[in-house]
């Protein structure tokens, strides 16, 4: 097991894309570590080094946690994948189509697994009146129930089980968690998810300490060619009082890397905490568009190869030259974060760096510590 090969790798790509402020990584097989790296900024304008402990805004790696705590929900028989989705939050009885400028029924019932595949119809528009009026009203905790009512304000994009969008589709999935639940959306994640694996330093801003606060976020604009610090991070689900199940999160590498290491381990924890069944997590890692949707079209930033499962990238194909085995899974984030889960090889790998932009920067960031990763463990 020799990871200079990878090591190289990182430290060659962030010298010469000095865009990265800086990154953190560690990788476990078998719930042990077996790579860690830090390595550049954590705030480049003071010259802090990454030091291992830093908070980063997960953005859509926030998914693969919401999927799980829903998963918990229909392992217990509380929630059923093809139900309709309206059975748990019942304004969904209402959402509907527009053409023409008239209001239209929809041709095909809203079912919980659409939400699950992104394929239900919403879009990722943040800027609609029924978002913005919820976002600009009242004090306190923004109930994710809420954050989903306006969403299914605004007509869909298109019927349920069309096609795949990336969309708000796993903000309203929190919506109906929170319901299932009945108990705030944040405090059911941890109750269920952080509290259970050591992971104290997850959360929203609602859930953490005031005295958390993120390492600066960073962002590459395309059309200037620059990176700036970027000052307002309360976008794209992070609004300080929506506890938004898409984008919203909080954590640090060693607490991430706790939950990407018992997904790992087929959903058992190192200290025996039984987070999902191994039968589950299968689910979650089985493609599902070719047989639920009538255009199956799904492209992914880890490259080609790539399905859609429930709420995650699964790998079904080798057309992309991947090391890792077919049905390795995960998700990345706006801001960089990566999380790859072989449920094969018990082998987990959590990236994290704060650079919103990095898809238009530098496109394949993470596929070559994949693919480097398996080459150092000689699998």
């Amino acid at each position: 097991m020799n990871f200079k090969p990878l090591e190289n790798h990182l430290k060659q790509f962030a010298d010469q894309h000095p865009d990265i402020p800086g990154f953190d990584v560690l990788i476990q097989k078998n719930h042990r570590p077996v790579f860690r790296m830090q390595y550049g900024y954590a705030n480049p304008e003071t010259k802090a080094p990454v030091a291992g402990n830093e908070l980063y805004c997960l953005y859509s790696c926030s998914k693969p946690i919401t999927v799980t705590a829903a998963m918990r929900l229909v392992e217990s028989g509380k929630l059923d994948l093809d139900a309709p989705a309206s059975r748990y939050l019942p304004f969904l009885d209402d959402v509907f189509l527009r053409k023409d400028g008239d209001n239209q029924t929809l041709p095909k019932e809203l079912k919980i697994r659409h939400l699950f595949t992104m394929s239900a119809g919403f879009t990722y528009n943040m800027n609609t009146e029924p978002i913005r009026q919820l976002m600009a009203n009242g004090e306190g905790r923004i109930p994710t129930t809420e954050f989903a009512r306006a969403v299914a304000a605004s007509p869909l994009a298109f019927a349920p089980g069309e096609r795949y969008e990336y969309s708000l589709c796993l903000d309203v999935l929190g919506g109906v968690v929170e319901a299932v639940a009945d108990m705030p959306f944040g405090e059911y994640l941890t109750k269920n998810i952080f509290a259970p694996l050591g992971m104290s330093r997850t959360g929203f801003f609602t859930t953490l300490s005031s005295a958390e606060k993120p390492a600066p976020l960073y962002i590459y604009e395309a059309s200037t060619g620059k990176t700036r610090r970027k000052n307002n991070i309360y976008e794209f689900g992070l609004h300080p009082r929506l506890e938004s199940g898409g984008a919203g999160l909080l954590s640090t590498v060693d607490d991430y890397a706790k939950f990407a290491a018992t997904m790992a381990h087929n959903g058992l924890s190192a200290d025996g905490y039984r987070l999902l069944k191994e039968e589950t997590i299968q689910m979650m890692q089985t493609e599902q568009l070719s047989r639920l949707v009538s255009n199956p079209t799904f492209s992914c930033a880890a490259g080609p190869g790539y399905g859609y499962g429930l709420g995650v990238r699964t790998l079904i194909t080798k057309e992309g030259g991947q090391r890792s085995p077919l049905g390795e899974f995960g998700w990345d984030g706006a801001a960089g974060s990566y999380v790859m889960i072989d449920n094969q090889n018990d082998l987990s790998i959590f990236y994290a760096t704060h650079l919103r932009g990095w898809h238009t920067r530098f496109g394949a960031l993470h596929a070559p510590i994949r693919d480097l990763t398996y080459q150092c463990l000689g699998i």
